[in-house]
């Protein structure tokens, strides 16, 4: 019930884009005071997310993983991860730095950057040309 979140520090939107909305509006209580990372595929999760938490963090996620059974994900593609302030909202780094310590120090290598912006675009328009590949081919990801 995500009603009985209760208020947090940081929260991570991992969703599909299409359910930003969602998401962010069930549990926008427990982020009234504090922070919204998007570590989303695509553009224009972050302005979703700015209607419901004061503070909003833009991310570019460099890992993959496959579900392998219920509860159980094999993380099969790791790469440094990377946070910075949503230019929409006036997040202050430090809120960034902190994230990018908290998810490194669990596992999650992750880096606070000034302007993320490009790692989001490049990331997008690498998923525009593979992702197709692999629908059309029925290859994993790793094997196209």
């Amino acid at each position: 019930d995500p009603r009985a979140i209760p208020a947090c520090d940081y929260g991570i939107v991992a969703t599909k884009s299409y359910h930003s909305d969602a998401a962010a509006g069930a549990t926008a209580h427990a982020f009234q005071s504090g922070v919204l990372c998007s570590f989303q595929n695509g553009i224009g999760n972050e302005e979703v997310l700015a209607q419901y938490a004061p503070a909003v963090i833009a991310g570019a996620l460099f890992m993959g993983g496959r579900i392998l059974a219920p509860g159980r994900v094999l993380c099969d593609t790791r790469g440094t991860n990377l946070i910075g302030s949503f230019e929409g909202r006036h997040t202050p780094f430090c809120k960034v730095e902190a994230l990018a310590s908290l998810l490194t120090s669990v596992g999650l290598e992750t880096r606070s950057c000034t302007d993320v912006r490009g790692a989001k675009w490049a990331k997008f328009i690498f998923n525009c040309a593979a992702n197709p590949v692999c629908a059309a081919t029925g290859l994993k990801f790793g094997q196209a």
